[in-house]
């Protein structure tokens, strides 16, 4: 914090944060707060225990005695889109408490991450090659596609959140034999390939030996235009700064890497007329 740190991030969907505990987190942000640091969270879930996960940040933010922000604020899962409501009024009521709780969103209805987050953190225990040597293992490789096809209560299945492999974009591969995937379905590789898309996922990890960057369609219209209209939201490209040109045109970034404050400005404020241009705070 002496050199210069903003606080404490943590990404507690994955590992290795996901093993980190509520009272480690509050211990961590205790000396952050000291220094007037915050506390800035992808939090435990964003799905089935998203309101659970809410109230953790609230927890921590209030026995540290920190700013908290979340991001970033999504009901993920069609069965969740509906928590959305409920997130709000415990996040105003937090704030109303003298609380110093916000939150950040890209304007889009699809996430992304690695292909690994079809897979339990367990599987990941210990870094990516273990996860690459666990699943070349004929009968890891079956008890995962069931997991994939679970709705799991003790960690996040996002292939299982967006419904599936119709709904898995493939971002990019560093093998240049997988580029030729990049841009389509989970699904529509799995019927070029002949393969079960849980088969597919397992062995395109294998051979590619990185996570694979895809695109899940998680989120919901109406969640995202609530989203947007709160005053304590901001918004975040959660994409790196890239050029169109050269290296970064052999894999597809997220779009929100380009468009997510133009879409702010382009399609709800101008187009859609969602709100007025006077009511942004443009910095």
């Amino acid at each position: 914090m002496e050199e210069g740190a903003m606080g404490v991030g943590s990404s507690l969907i994955y590992p290795p944060a996901f093993f980190a505990k509520t009272d480690e987190l509050i211990a961590l942000c205790k000396e952050a707060s000291k220094y007037g640091g915050s506390y800035i969270s992808h939090m435990r879930s964003e799905g089935n225990k998203l309101n659970e996960a809410v109230e953790e940040l609230i927890t921590i933010a209030r026995e540290a005695n920190v700013h908290a922000e979340i991001y970033h604020l999504k009901a993920a899962g069609k069965n969740n889109w509906a928590k959305m409501d409920s997130v709000i009024r415990r996040i105003e009521r937090a704030r109303s408490e003298g609380l110093d709780i916000s939150a950040n969103m890209y304007t889009y209805l699809a996430g992304a991450t690695g292909l690994t987050s079809a897979f339990p953190p367990s599987l990941q225990d210990g870094g990516f090659g273990k996860l690459r040597e666990r699943l070349m293992d004929p009968a890891i490789r079956q008890k995962m596609a069931v997991a994939m096809n679970t709705d799991a209560r003790d960690w996040e299945n996002l292939y299982y959140g967006a419904g599936g492999a119709a709904n898995v974009l493939l971002l990019g591969f560093k093998q240049d034999s997988l580029k030729k995937y990049t841009g389509k379905t989970l699904e529509e590789v799995a019927k070029i390939r002949g393969t079960s898309p849980e088969i597919t996922a397992m062995d395109l990890i294998v051979q590619d030996s990185t996570r694979i960057g895809v695109a899940y369609f998680l989120m919901n219209e109406d969640n995202v235009k609530k989203q947007i209209a709160l005053p304590w939201v901001s918004f975040g490209s959660d994409e790196g700064s890239y050029t169109n040109e050269g290296v970064f045109l052999k894999a597809n970034a997220h779009p929100r890497a380009y468009g997510n404050f133009t879409r702010v400005i382009g399609k709800y404020c101008r187009d859609e007329k969602y709100f007025h241009y006077n009511q942004l705070s443009i910095n």
